[in-house]
């Protein structure tokens, strides 16, 4: 509400919701002017680091940078493994003009530090609270690459996690890359080296991996398997579909029950723009099959190992060669 300001870090992205609903409570409960979140951050961190006064009140928030000018007797809590702050706040409304123009602008960094007004307060009895964090990775803040390394890995393994919840296996989660906003059905295993971009559907007791890559716009049937070394992109794909070994699929419609063979590629770029291909409920493609977009390949039909189809392909038929043409299997009707 109006009366009451959050101030959060645009830097620490870790920092959960369950966490800021208990710490609002928290706030509103003790009915301060202003409640702050602390952690013990046992990591290498130049946070700011919380000092108390006799009675265990916050005293003041100092800056490592200027740990020199601490009172002596808190000096000795300047150091890594110390209660430090978050950078998120609550505050009455009401109390913030009056102080935040009290904070003088600090030397060293030639800039005005929020944290002072813990000082301020606490001069004038208004003493602020402390919301204690158990877990400290939620405050940490990304200011050099190993923080955002840190950051991207406890973001991946939350994230894989809440898959666990919903019953997918995940074989090694330190190989296993899926971004946010990916759907994946009950029952479905991840095999190593496995990326899943943002916006895939995948369904019920699918198999996927290893070394497996799945990019936006693609779903998934349940109980299909896609396998080693293979990209799809922009793909729909169908229930019970083998794709099990090497190859790319790239703006394809893949029907129920299909079997696509070991090195099969979809041409879909030819320099300027994107076609589609279309491949039937119960085809096979055969290994080494390079199908040339835009085509459609029918139901039940069949591309011989190594063929290059750059022209549809009839229901039921079987081509091969370079380029594919139909031939006659045994027990097709002649005349």
């Amino acid at each position: 509400s109006e009366e009451n300001t959050i101030v959060l870090c645009g830097d620490a992205p870790l920092i959960t919701r369950k966490t800021l609903r208990s710490f609002i409570k928290f706030f509103l409960r003790k009915n301060t002017s202003c409640s702050f979140i602390t952690a013990n951050m046992k990591r290498n961190n130049k946070m700011g680091v919380v000092l108390r006064d006799d009675r265990g009140n916050p005293e003041a928030i100092c800056e490592q940078i200027d740990s020199r000018r601490a009172p002596a007797k808190h000096r000795h809590k300047l150091k890594n493994g110390c209660e430090v702050n978050s950078g998120v706040y609550c505050f009455k409304t009401r109390v913030l003009p009056e102080h935040l123009s009290k904070i003088k602008k600090n030397n060293r960094k030639r800039e005005y530090f929020l944290t002072d007004i813990i000082r301020i307060l606490h001069k004038e009895g208004d003493f602020a609270r402390s919301y204690y964090l158990e877990n400290a990775d939620e405050i940490t803040g990304i200011n050099t690459p190993q923080d955002l390394f840190f950051c991207e890995r406890v973001m991946r393994m939350r994230i894989l996690a809440e898959f666990y919840r919903k019953g997918v296996r995940i074989i090694d989660p330190e190989t296993t890359f899926i971004q946010k906003g990916v759907k994946i059905g009950n029952n479905t295993v991840i095999y190593p080296f496995t990326f899943i971009e943002k916006g895939v559907i995948i369904g019920n007791n699918c198999l996927l991996g290893p070394f497996l890559h799945i990019r936006g716009g693609t779903r998934v049937g349940d109980g299909t398997h896609l396998g080693n070394f293979s990209e799809i992109n922009r793909t729909k794909i169908g229930s019970g579909v083998r794709i099990k070994h090497f190859g790319y699929l790239g703006d394809t419609h893949i029907y129920d029950n299909v079997n696509i063979g070991a090195g099969a590629v979809t041409a879909n770029f030819d320099g300027k723009r994107k076609h589609q291909t279309s491949i039937g409920k119960g085809a096979f493609i055969g290994s080494d099959s390079i199908l040339v977009a835009p085509v459609r390949i029918g139901p039940g039909a069949v591309t011989g190992a190594g063929s290059v189809v750059n022209r549809d392909v009839k229901k039921q038929s079987t081509v091969v060669g370079v380029p594919a043409r139909q031939i006659k299997r045994k027990g097709d009707c002649h005349g």
